[in-house]
Order: C-alpha cells, then structure tokens, then sequence
C-alpha cells in the first residue's frame, strides 16, 4: 500500500510518498520532509504505517499538527485529508484502497437525528426538481417537447432512488455491537468496535429495559482517542500514550463498575450514527498470586509468614517482580513496627520496581517493532509475555493486551 503527501500552495507542487518505513515532518534539515518554516517545529510530526493505515502523529510540537481544523495527536488518515503544519498544507492521497471488512452488524431501528437530515434533502431535491422542470418547460417551448420529457423522467427517478437510499439510511442508523463482561470494583478498558475515521461524539450509560440514565457504570473518558470528558490520571498518561504508539487505530473506553447488573452503553459517533453494547458486570473473586497464597497455609504466625513472604520476594525481585512486590505489599502487613525488616522489603521493593520497569520497555518495544512491521507471529509473542509479566487483570496493560489477543482469536476462528 502507498500514498503521497502533495505540498498545497502557489509555486509549489513537491509530492512526497509514502511507503513502509516512517517519514518524519520538520524544519530540522534531517526530516524525510523538511519545511522551512519558523512556525513548525524541528521534528514537527511523523507519519506511520500500521496495520495497513497511515497514521499521523504529533511530536509534541510548539503549535501544534491539525488535519483538516482539528488539531491533533494522533490521527489515521483518509484519502482526501488536508494536513497543516505551520503555513504548509499538505494533501494526503491513497495510491491503492484496500476495502476492510467490518465487525459491526447493522440492525434495523430508528435514529431521530437521521430523519431530519432526510427531510431537508428531500426538500433540497424537490428544489433542484423544480428548476430542472422549469428549465426543460421553457425547452418545450422552443419545439424539443420529446427531449425535454426524456429528461425530466431521468431526473424524477434518480431524485426517487436518492430518496429510498436516504430513508433506508434512515431506517438502518441503530447498530448493535457484541457486549461485555466486566468486574466489580476497579476500571477497567472496553474495546468500542466502530468503523474506522470516525470519532466518538457521546456516551450514555442506561438501564436496558427502561433506557433511563443508570449509575451502574462510572464512564472515565477515552482511553487512545480525544474526547471531552476524558481526564486520566498521570499514570494512565503514561500508559496511554505509550500504548498509543503501539496501535492507535482502536478505540477504548475507561470505564469503571460501581455495583453488579446490567447497563446499555448507547455511543453517538460523529457521523450521526448509533451504537448499542449491553455489559454485564459481576462479582469476581481478586486475582491471588498461587505462591504467595499457599505461603500464607503453610506457615502458622505472623513471624514465619514474614520470613516465608521474605524469601519468595528475594527470590523473585529479578525473574518475577510483579510477585516479589507482591509479596513485600503482603509481608508489610504482618511485619508490625520491625524496622529491620522494613528496611528490607523497601530494599527489594526498588529492585523489583526497576525490574518490572525494565522488562515492560523491553516488551513495549518489542510490540512496537512487531506491530510496524505487521508480523502476528511476533504481536501475539509480546502479547503473551506482557500478560505473564503483568497477571493482575486490575492493571490496565494486562486489560488492553488480553483484548489485542481476543481480536486476533475471534480472526483465527473465522
């Protein structure tokens, strides 16, 4: 697959392509396409291809990058995209468009929205109607009578056939998507399966049966995509960016469960469509490292516990930080005011911080260079070892690795 990037303006007809590799954007004369331009920063922005998409993305640039008005941070593009950068416009054209099958199963409904627009171009084409007819009248007066009827008939059926597609657009702008299962008591990511280009406008939680507002769900904002509500927190920040650069072409929503039951999510999307997902929420017991567990049966008082809990964490401060801070957290507990003891749980605390610090890099990379280079084989390795290192499903990259290996199942399936 490739595309072009055309520099718009007077005097200036540069198109660059665009192929496999990354193209960086700036005023720095090392850039694939460099702009000299003061408004634009040194390494402004930076196009990628991702699963068969170009993506645009900013490089926390000083002004900014926009596609058509919107600024943005990351962005897959269209054929058609006007990008601006600084005082530069560039077109983005697709060389070769490759149809992509949808997930998303239409069924009939009713969208309020839709039969308004129907209904302003129904009028607009009974405006352009009666001046087509006005202007072939005054051709039957000059003796082409024949010709003239011809044309109005051509011009009657195709305002008819845009109407049906109209009201059948009209008729089909409620989409149901498969649903969810969810845990009680911490946030947690819910992949939203809308087609792609398309951003979400609003999201309501409601009571299935009633489609009343329901307080079942606490909607935190947007995971990957901008969106007005979406507020994380730093460390969210953090993991959401770097999850970005990974795979940016889904969308996440944040959401967080406050009781057991059922809830309808209804999404609006910005191209006046709607979507339904119902979600099931329900009590599950809190992941238990088996180790730690069978530490705390083995061993009678608190002080044999610490000792046991001790040496598993030092054991596995470097192989398996997750468990060894798990079992610090544990032996905290127990250990009351021993400062000697603290003193030691905070030391393989560090360690197995920086451990777990370290080995996510390492897999993020990996899922990086996977993903650019579009290998499954290698995607769903990283996959997998991003969930041995992190088996808490509280912890949002567990949750967002644990669906990217679902999708690839369901494709494995079909």
């Amino acid at each position: 697959m490739t595309a072009i990037l055309k520099i718009l303006g007077p005097g200036e007809a540069a198109e660059f392509p665009l192929g496999d590799a990354p193209v960086m954007i700036g005023r720095d004369a090392s850039c694939d396409i460099f702009l000299d331009d003061p408004s634009a920063s040194k390494k402004h922005a930076q196009v990628l291809l991702v699963d068969g998409e170009y993506i645009l993305r900013d490089q926390n640039s000083h002004n900014g990058t926009f596609v058509g008005d919107e600024r943005i941070t990351h962005r897959v593009l269209n054929s058609g995209d006007v990008v601006r950068i600084g005082s530069h416009r560039m077109l983005f054209v697709m060389m070769e468009e490759e149809p992509v099958a949808g997930e998303i199963v239409v069924s009939r409904g009713d969208a309020a929205q839709a039969s308004i627009a129907v209904a302003s171009e129904v009028r607009r084409m009974e405006e352009q109607i009666n001046v087509k007819i006005r202007e072939l009248e005054e051709v039957e007066e000059k003796s082409q009578r024949s010709w003239s009827r011809l044309l109005t008939a051509a011009i009657v059926v195709a305002a008819l056939g845009g109407l049906i597609v109209l009201m059948s657009m009209s008729r089909e702008k409620t989409y149901q998507i498969s649903g969810v299962e969810l845990n009680t008591g911490y946030p947690q990511i819910i992949r939203i399966p809308i087609p792609k280009g398309l951003n979400l406008n609003n999201v309501e939680c409601l009571d299935p049966d009633t489609l009343s507002p329901s307080g079942l769900l606490e909607l935190n904002g947007l995971m990957y995509r901008k969106h007005p509500d979406s507020e994380p927190t730093d460390d969210e920040q953090k993991y959401d960016r770097a999850l970005t650069e990974i795979s940016g072409r889904y969308v996440f929503l944040r959401v967080t469960p406050e009781d057991q039951g059922r809830a309808l999510l209804r999404i609006r999307v910005s191209n006046g469509a709607v979507y339904h997902m119902r979600v099931d929420v329900i009590k599950k017991p809190a992941y238990e490292w088996p180790e730690i567990a069978r530490l705390a049966l083995e061993n009678e008082g608190s002080e044999a516990k610490v000792k046991g809990l001790l040496q598993r964490a030092r054991g596995a401060q470097d192989a398996n930080p997750a468990m060894a801070l798990e079992a610090v957290k544990v032996a905290r507990g127990l250990a009351g005011n021993d400062a000697e003891t603290l003193s030691e749980l905070d030391a393989i605390e560090m360690v197995a911080k920086k451990s777990l610090d370290r080995q996510w890099k390492d897999i993020r990379g990996r899922l990086v260079l996977a993903y650019w280079r579009n290998i499954r084989r290698d995607k769903i390795s990283a996959l997998e070892n991003l969930l041995r290192l992190l088996p808490d499903p509280e912890d949002a990259r567990h949750q967002w690795a644990r669906i990217m290996l679902e999708l690839y199942e369901k494709r494995r399936r079909k």
